[in-house]
């Protein structure tokens, strides 16, 4: 069984400087915690009080700030990707973009047939706009699909 002492009058008396200092402080800056509050007393006021007694006097007074719980990040589906088991089946389009010495970025969007890696579309611009995706599609489709 743990022994309890009475604070001398000399520790209360100075525990309660420290309360009106932080209550001061926690006025101008509410959502401090205690190590903030022991580093703006030490290293702006120039106060000598240990990081244990703010913790103490803060907790005695309610004066602790709750921990601010971070949310765990959303997880993505691990669901493999569907496999192609004939051409046309499923395809793919992605653009990427090259450096060309003299003429800069130049963009590149490719369709690509999942069953037989084939390039089945491309389109090759200076900037990156929906229509050179849409181009790139349209030159799939009717290599693929020459009678509509």
């Amino acid at each position: 069984m743990k022994m309890k002492r009475n604070r001398s009058q000399r520790v209360i008396n100075r525990d309660e400087e420290v309360l009106k200092k932080i209550l001061k402080i926690k006025g101008e800056h509410p959502l401090w915690g205690y190590r903030r509050v022991w580093s703006y007393l030490k290293y702006r006021l120039g106060e000598n009080i240990n990081k244990k007694r703010i913790y103490r006097v803060m907790k005695e007074n309610s004066l602790l700030v709750t921990k601010n719980v971070r949310l765990k990040a959303k997880r993505t589906n691990t669901r493999p990707k569907p496999r192609a088991s004939r051409p046309n089946q499923f395809w793919g389009i992605d653009m990427t973009k090259i450096l060309i010495g003299a003429y800069g970025w130049m963009y590149l969007v490719i369709v690509l047939d999942w069953y037989t890696k084939e390039i089945i579309g491309h389109s090759f611009g200076m900037q990156s706009k929906a229509r050179d995706w849409l181009n790139a599609l349209n030159e799939a489709v009717n290599k693929r699909f020459p009678l509509g």
